[in-house]
């Protein structure tokens, strides 16, 4: 039994019972690592969990999580959306609903945040994620969903009927606006795409990251390649329409994957072989 919802105002305040592989898509929002799980103890697990954006977290060889509770050096204990860590500092780097950033430390004996850019918004719309350029800014992307209505009802398998919402509903990207960090002022700035220096941002329910397009010219330069990020989406109505392609900044307009576009399963399985291939490269490089 667990209330997956907590305090919610739309939603009864009272447990509901749920099999682990439901429960599991509702538990579970988000997590970072520090490194690579091959550095044993010195890898960081970060989870981004209900309710709302709590935080816990976890070393190679722990034997449970480690909740970040609200104290003297931790402001708030919910909240949080993006994560994503910084190896140069140690630190990890947060994306609270209101669009601040705040960092976490875990390396002392308890947890300690520190916020580094205030909120621009009071609004939870749209996703926002946090990304670490290689030359130090850091960038948020914020990603707008909206909500169309198909002629014709995706197909569900009988034993997950009762788990869609409605076969009609598909979430699609509206928009996509991109941010950096402005140290002096410490304030989030729109830039334009050219600012990503040739890189390509990968969006999508894992955390972004920027691939460089002279090493790896199959990706076309300072646009993103998303992939569904809606919670909603991915855990509640997961067999309604996914949505995959590639966001060209200047048009402002979601674009085909082209000859590699082949369904939803094909473009899946061509984003997948093309991450191996970029990770079997950074192995090789120690990275």
């Amino acid at each position: 039994m667990y209330n997956v919802y907590g305090e919610d105002m739309w939603h009864p305040d009272s447990p509901t019972a749920y099999k682990p592989r439901q429960l599991r898509l509702f538990l579970y929002e988000r997590a970072c690592l520090s490194c690579s799980p091959s550095k044993g103890a010195a890898c960081i697990v970060l989870l981004l969990h209900r309710t709302d954006g709590e935080l816990s977290f976890a070393m190679l060889g722990d034997d449970r999580w480690t909740h970040v509770a609200k104290s003297e050096s931790v402001q708030w204990s919910s909240g949080y959306r993006s994560a994503a860590y910084n190896e140069n500092d140690g630190l990890f780097y947060l994306v609270f609903y209101n669009a601040s950033i705040w960092t976490l430390d875990l390396h002392g004996g308890s947890p300690v945040m520190k916020n580094v850019v205030m909120g621009s918004s009071r609004s939870d719309d749209p996703i926002r994620s946090i990304v670490l350029a290689p030359w130090g800014e850091i960038f948020q992307v914020w990603r707008f969903i909206g909500v169309r209505w198909l002629d014709t009802p995706v197909k569900v398998p009988a034993d997950y009927a009762d788990e869609v919402i409605n076969p009609r509903r598909e979430s699609y990207t509206e928009e996509t606006e991109l941010y950096k960090v402005d140290v002096s002022g410490l304030k989030l700035v729109r830039i334009n795409s050219s600012e990503l220096r040739g890189h390509a941002i990968f969006i999508g329910f894992n955390s972004p990251v920027l691939v460089s397009t002279q090493e790896f010219p199959i990706f076309k330069p300072n646009c993103a390649y998303i992939t569904d990020d809606s919670w909603e989406t991915i855990c509640i109505n997961m067999y309604g329409g996914q949505e995959v392609g590639i966001w060209n900044f200047e048009t402002e307009k979601l674009e085909s994957l082209g000859d590699v576009q082949m369904g939803g399963s094909g473009a899946s399985i061509f984003m997948a072989l093309e991450w191996r291939s970029i990770g079997e490269k950074e192995r090789k490089k120690g990275t």
